[in-house]
């Protein structure tokens, strides 16, 4: 498990994609917060391989703080 993870990428309220240090396996198992609160695959962001893209609106913004805990294989 990788746990507590802060995702490589800039959080200036532009920038929208995070790289990750591995690739979740299962990619169910990722769980991502922002500020505390949850954020779900799909609707607040997508994940392909070891990148996550905010959707727009959901951008993290300065002195936001996101943390990831995820499996892998």
């Amino acid at each position: 498990w990788i746990n507590n993870e802060t995702p490589v990428g800039d959080i200036d309220g532009a920038n929208a994609t995070f790289i990750l240090a591995q690739v979740p396996n299962p990619t169910s198992s990722l769980l991502l917060t922002l500020n505390g609160q949850v954020k779900y695959n799909g609707g607040d962001y997508t994940l392909s391989g070891q990148t996550i893209t905010y959707q727009s609106g959901a951008v993290p913004q300065v002195g936001d703080v996101h943390r990831l805990w995820y499996q892998v294989q």
